[in-house]
């Protein structure tokens, strides 16, 4: 039996992110989430798009922004909401840059209580930095 592709409410994933990253929730009015049932995915597609049935048409649609049970970001999602957060961000100059993507471990600043955090130079996301280690996030 092929699993069924589930509709979020938007709030329930809006608002979370919102509050964690600082971010005006006017952000994501043009798009729905997605999942698939029996995985913990989710996916952001354009509200225009045509429903999707299968997997298939969440990848070909949309992007996986969220995944695990705790709906940990992805590095997709982080660098599309980046230049607008204002909390749970670290900004980096050049260096930092260059170390963030060889995988450095990076100082984190002491004001930042989100799971995964925002990497970012000047208004360019560049992805996500797991709070525990210091280091890029899948």
């Amino acid at each position: 039996m092929t699993p069924r592709v589930l509709s979020l409410p938007f709030r329930e994933v809006v608002d979370p992110v919102c509050e964690v990253y600082g971010l005006p929730r006017g952000l994501f009015n043009d798009f729905c989430f997605w999942t698939v049932e029996g995985t913990h995915d989710l996916y952001l597609v354009p509200a225009g798009a045509n429903h999707p049935t299968t997997l298939r048409d969440l990848d070909e649609l949309g992007h996986r922004v969220c995944t695990g049970p705790e709906r940990r970001p992805t590095s997709t999602l982080l660098k599309m909401i980046g230049a607008d957060a204002r909390r749970n961000v670290v900004e980096v100059d050049a260096d930092g840059e260059v170390r963030f993507n060889r995988g450095e471990v990076l100082e984190l600043p002491e004001d930042c209580d989100a799971t995964v955090l925002i990497v970012r130079r000047g208004r360019h996301a560049l992805g996500g930095l797991t709070r525990l280690t210091g280091r890029s996030a899948p």
